[in-house]
């Protein structure tokens, strides 16, 4: 088992069906390529770039709970 690279493990894991997802679409149309979806993004950010924000939309949304993430480093200790 020292030698086993972490793909090898694999096998001791259940496989998991993976979500299924689906392209962006603009003017109906799927965008895959990066610079349709440059084009895409710059559109609807323009768009929205001037309107006014309600803030107290995030009040309702309320806190997630905090977690803990513990220390590492590349370092040895």
């Amino acid at each position: 088992m020292a030698n086993k690279k972490s793909c090898d493990l694999m096998n001791w894991v259940k496989k998991k069906k993976l979500p299924a997802t689906e392209a962006i679409k603009f003017n109906r149309h799927p965008y895959n390529e990066l610079d349709n979806l440059w084009q895409a993004l710059h559109h609807f950010f323009n768009l929205a770039q001037k309107r006014l924000i309600n803030f107290q939309l995030l009040d309702e949304i309320g806190l997630c709970q905090q977690v803990e993430w513990l220390l590492f480093s590349k370092a040895k200790s």
